[in-house]
């Protein structure tokens, strides 16, 4: 609904203004900005501390700067088809920063302990910080890199590839409740943590995906929605 109300407020938006795809600067720029943002919301509200905005819809405010900000970038590079014309060289390059990110951020999860919320001190701070850093560059180099590996490796043809295109924004909004029924169903099962969660994903993706393919979007109107 957001979307349809600044392409009303904007309907001529033909992407002439920031046409070119954001350079190495523009991009670091946006990631130590969204570190700052990320910081900052977490003072009050940490990781895994959940509301139900509108007394309805269950969020994670310590992510809501990437879900807010992504957005507005990606209204802005829809129509300027930044995706299509990210030179490659750039953005492998933001993959690979975001992918050792990734690797660095598993590692530091298996060889360390969380602190307790209790007794607060700088050096919890600083360890707040160098995460809010790590999730902000790995985000945003997933989300520059990934997109244009699929569109170098011509990712896209064939049957399995067009469902899962079709589907992937109404996988996107009703993905949530699956997660929880595959972690439900598991968070008792005998075994280590880490071995739940490729069953979990797997649940939730082949879930998600079947209740989008041939429920919602058999629904008359949904094609016009998702």
């Amino acid at each position: 609904m957001l979307y349809t109300a600044i392409r009303v407020i904007m309907p001529q938006d033909d992407g002439k203004l920031w046409r070119k795809p954001p350079s190495h600067l523009a991009i670091a720029t946006y990631a130590v900005l969204l570190t700052a943002a990320t910081f900052t919301i977490r003072i009050w509200y940490p990781q895994n501390r959940w509301i139900a905005f509108l007394h309805v819809i269950q969020m994670e405010s310590a992510h809501l700067p990437q879900y807010a900000s992504l957005f507005v970038i990606g209204v802005f590079a829809g129509p300027r088809r930044w995706l299509e014309t990210m030179p490659t060289r750039r953005a492998l390059v933001w993959l690979a920063i975001g992918a050792g990110l990734a690797l660095l951020a598993y590692v530091v999860a298996a060889t360390t302990t969380t602190p307790t919320a209790a007794g607060a001190t700088a050096d919890d701070a600083s360890r707040n910080l160098r995460v809010c850093a790590i999730e902000s560059f790995l985000c945003v180099g997933m989300c520059v890199g990934l997109p244009v590996l699929s569109r170098e490796l011509a990712l896209g043809a064939g049957r399995v590839w067009q469902a899962l295109a079709l589907n992937v924004f109404a996988i996107y909004v009703f993905h949530f409740p699956f997660v929880l029924l595959s972690q439900w169903v598991l968070i008792e099962a005998p075994i280590p943590k880490l071995m739940r969660l490729f069953p979990t994903a797997i649940g939730a993706i082949l879930g998600t995906f079947a209740f989008t393919n041939w429920i919602v979007l058999r629904l008359p109107f949904a094609r016009r929605i998702f």
